[in-house]
């Protein structure tokens, strides 16, 4: 769809947790849904300057219907193509996306409840309002999967000669989990080229567990929750309390120790040479986001 329609943007939803009755479970799946349909993230992706323009906290409406568009906008049936991310058959591989700076100057690639930079590039919950251009510069999930077998040989192999270390991952060292891969290639695809640039709307709950209660995420208040936010905003080394799993802080913190380490910028410079052969802009995010960047970059 995205590559026949690349003015076009898309929602992808699902019933996260469904298998497990749990409150929790819940609370997260309802504001993913909430935020992927938000006013919000539609603004954030929207062409429309103006759009963007209004995004400042101070004049978000707070009370927005997750379900339906105001009279000023497009309606969601107008405005969005709802597909599903796997049905990939006619996609085409494409090449990276044009740089862009993390500000309100330019749309965002795609928005969703709360982005996540560890141990990899993703939306809690994975569910996300994207623009089409982004989308159809994404591999095709079966060719994504492929190459991220690949990546994590050439990570373990690299770990294993010493050329790169696996300490922040701690106990979970060169995992399919750190690396974003199997279940969590879903999570992993839709923020896995080098040149991303996103929000979300958690700039007033910045932590995945916040929106996991019931009590903020509930069907009548969580929109009221929303705040939106170009992100990241801090770097990497200024919250890592806010990541899940934690990272290893006693390399993290150590610049010898994580200079080498595969979830940092090192690993990333090899998951995009296998992936898209094609490194991050110089001046993008990510260079500040991650510890040594001057060093990688």
């Amino acid at each position: 769809f995205c590559t026949r329609h690349t003015d076009a943007t898309v929602v992808y939803l699902h019933n996260m947790g469904s298998h497990k009755n749990e409150a929790s479970n819940h609370a997260i799946r309802r504001a993913s849904t909430a935020a992927a349909l938000s006013e919000q993230c539609y603004k954030a992706i929207s062409p429309n300057s103006k759009d963007r323009s209004a995004l400042s906290p101070s004049s978000q409406n707070q009370n927005f219907s997750a379900y339906a568009f105001s009279a000023q906008n497009q309606s969601l049936s107008n405005s969005t193509a709802y597909t599903d991310a796997s049905q990939n058959e006619s996609w085409s591989n494409g090449t990276a996306a044009t740089p862009q700076r993390q500000s309100l100057n330019n749309p965002r690639a795609a928005c969703g409840l709360l982005a996540e930079t560890y141990p990899f590039i993703h939306f809690s919950g994975n569910m996300w309002h994207a623009r089409c251009d982004h989308i159809s510069t994404l591999l095709p999930t079966d060719l994504f999967f492929d190459r991220l077998e690949r990546v994590q040989e050439t990570l373990e192999s690299y770990v294993a000669d010493s050329i790169l270390t696996a300490g922040v991952a701690g106990r979970h060292g060169s995992s399919s989990y750190m690396v974003g891969k199997g279940r969590l290639a879903w999570d992993h695809w839709v923020g896995s080229t080098p040149n991303l640039t996103f929000s979300d709307v958690s700039g007033k709950f910045p932590a995945e567990k916040q929106w996991k209660n019931p009590h903020i995420s509930s069907a009548k208040s969580v929109n009221k929750h929303f705040v939106y936010r170009t992100v990241p905003q801090q770097k990497f080394m200024e919250a890592p309390h806010l990541h899940h799993p934690f990272p290893d802080v006693e390399y993290l913190i150590s610049s010898k120790l994580r200079h080498k380490d595969f979830l940092l910028l090192p690993g990333y410079m090899v998951k995009y040479a296998i992936l898209y052969q094609s490194l991050p802009a110089p001046h993008h995010w990510i260079w500040d986001h991650y510890p040594d960047g001057d060093d990688w970059r």
